[in-house]
């Protein structure tokens, strides 16, 4: 599953581009049929050609609108819920699209269908975003560096809170000089003494450690890296 994933993040912007078209003509498709079939409570009009004339209309006029509001120029790892809008917006032209489609050609479709139509495919097009954002956060987090942070105060908790939302490195400890904070726990994280802390860096392939002490001075940093070294 990890090496099928690597190969997705790993592929140039056009392919992702145009596997995020794909999944939406899928979507679209599949919102349409379910929508109708719910309110017809049947199968019956995938018979009728004149059925797949308006799908086929709402596909491309759906397609059109989300690229005219950018949706495949926004990375989707960076998405946040301000696309809840965008795509509302988007999902209601599809809607009236639907809705026009159907008296064009005559079609008998109930004029509840657009408003089934577009809760699927609102639901479903905002929620397949998300859930492609969450796998790559998980995957991401799996494969952050491990790194502690020399200095339990208050700019080490600050570092500690920044790197939980980082997708690069991942704190695992404090090393601290106060004795009082030995075998005890900070944001989650245990807090060692920095002279015996090797066994725990090896434990979990510690190679970067974060100074975080900034009222050190220059003499006291320095024999601080050394003892790190």
């Amino acid at each position: 599953m990890n090496i099928l994933l690597e190969k997705i993040f790993k592929l140039n912007r056009i392919k992702k581009i145009i596997i995020q078209i794909i999944t939406d003509i899928i979507l679209i498709t599949f919102c349409f049929i379910l929508s109708i079939t719910i309110r017809l409570n049947n199968f019956k009009f995938i018979n009728q050609l004149d059925y797949w004339k308006i799908l086929l209309i709402v596909v491309f006029t759906t397609i059109f609108v989300y690229l005219t509001f950018g949706f495949y120029k926004a990375i989707i790892r960076y998405i946040s819920e301000k696309i809840f809008l965008s795509v509302g917006i988007a999902v209601f032209f599809s809607s009236i699209t639907l809705y026009v489609s159907s008296m064009f050609f005559d079609a008998f479709i109930p004029r509840s269908v657009p408003f089934i139509y577009f809760t699927f495919l609102f639901l479903s097009t905002a929620g397949i975003r998300f859930i492609f954002k969450n796998i790559y956060l998980i995957y991401k987090f799996d494969k952050r560096k491990p790194i502690a942070i020399y200095g339990a105060g208050n700019t080490g908790r600050q570092i500690s809170d920044y790197l939980n939302e980082s997708l690069e490195y991942k704190p695992i400890f404090f090393i601290d000089d106060n004795k009082k904070l030995f075998k005890t726990k900070i944001n989650e994280l245990n807090v060692y003494n920095v002279n015996n802390f090797e066994n725990h860096a090896l434990k979990n392939n510690i190679k970067t450690i974060i100074l975080a002490m900034p009222n050190l001075s220059l003499k006291n940093r320095q024999i601080i890296i050394k003892k790190l070294e």
